[in-house]
């Protein structure tokens, strides 16, 4: 039991910093007020291997110099199947560089390489030995407001659609899920699923933009809406 009263298997908000959320570990290279542990994520994490049900880390992984040892971590520490939500700026957006401390942008390819046909796909032996194999069960693309207006047209929708990635701003930001696969069920299980290294990407745009409010309740995380599917509810961000 850690010092906040966290069992486990825990839930870790990685990069918290003054937002910390209920009901998970809160975490950050900062020491400050509401967060629990203090730690470099670059470094070996401070839990147990297969400890962490869940893990959340909110615009962080853009400002590691090593991202491979992110994931090499969180793969560890994470029980078979556990999750992981990832949320970066979209890697044609202003704010994938706005902020001088980002190293790299990201893309929903850029994910790729942690999934276990990567190889094979690409041909890149670079990735030949990662160990820590991981499933992307989502990738959510966070369309700007003014395309909007644009994609509430479902013929407009099917004709632009394709080219929306070659558009300045047009996307926000990534919200990427991806699953530990840590046993030979796992494993078996995915490639029964999968074909070669398919990943499934999404478009959403956040409520408040949607119904064209000026911003979106401050609960800690924003409803998300299916462009594709006329607005339809499903999940939190």
């Amino acid at each position: 039991m850690l010092s906040n009263g966290a069992c486990e298997p825990l839930r870790l908000c990685l990069g918290a910093g003054t937002r910390p959320l209920e009901g998970y570990v809160n975490c950050d290279l900062y020491p400050h007020a509401g967060i629990d542990c203090a730690f470099d994520l670059m470094a070996p994490w401070p839990f147990k291997d297969h400890s962490v049900s869940e893990i959340y880390a909110s615009h962080v992984l853009e400002h590691l110099p090593k991202y491979d040892a992110f994931f090499r971590e969180a793969w560890r520490v994470l029980e078979d199947g556990g999750r992981c939500r990832i949320r970066v700026p979209e890697g044609n957006s202003r704010s994938a560089w706005s902020d001088p401390s980002h190293l790299r942008p990201w893309y929903p390819e850029s994910f790729g390489f942690l999934q276990p046909d990567y190889v094979a796909t690409t041909h890149n032996l670079q990735f030949e030995d990662c160990p820590t194999p991981f499933e992307i069960t989502r990738c959510g693309v966070v369309v700007a407001r003014w395309v909007l207006d644009i994609l509430r047209w479902r013929w407009l929708y099917y004709l632009v659609q394709p080219w929306l990635h070659r558009i300045p701003d047009a996307f926000h930001e990534l919200i990427v899920d991806i699953r530990a696969l840590k046993s030979e069920k796992s494993l078996r299980d995915y490639h029964t699923r999968r074909t070669f290294n398919a990943i499934y990407v999404c478009y959403f745009a956040w409520e408040h933009d949607w119904n064209h409010q000026i911003t979106g309740p401050n609960t800690g995380g924003y409803v998300m809406l299916d462009v594709g599917h006329k607005g339809k509810v499903v999940g939190a961000a």
